[in-house]
């Protein structure tokens, strides 16, 4: 995970999860929603081992959050078997990352699909 990544994790962490801000009790997210988010990042013969509400594991710590699930599961990648996601009462459960390739834009997969964000 580069740097930017990593703050950039943090920065949605901080803004979905922590704060004085009246926040958003998330629904559970259920393994097959999990399944249909690992699909969109490009995953098939996917297996959810365990979805972890509430809690995400990360480099810098342990986060705990009403809006974050950690998702253990194989596929057909062998190097990935654990992902994250965040919740968002309008978007629902979901997963992004930040790109700079082709022009700075935001890369945002939900259940509903695949889209890209730009300026």
């Amino acid at each position: 995970m580069t740097i930017k990544n990593m703050l950039l994790t943090l920065l949605v962490a901080v803004l979905v999860g922590c704060g004085n801000v009246p926040r958003t009790e998330a629904p559970e997210l259920s393994r097959s929603d999990a399944a249909k988010l690992l699909a969109e990042l490009g995953h098939s013969n996917v297996t959810i081992v365990a979805v972890v509400n509430g809690i995400r594991a990360q480099e810098m710590g342990l986060m705990s959050s009403p809006n974050v699930a950690t998702v253990y599961f194989v596929s057909d990648r062998p190097m990935q078997m654990e992902q994250y996601f965040f919740y968002d009462k309008e978007i629902g459960w979901f997963y992004l990352e930040q790109s700079y390739e082709g022009g700075r834009h935001i890369r945002l997969w939900t259940t509903a699909g695949y889209k890209e964000i730009k300026p």
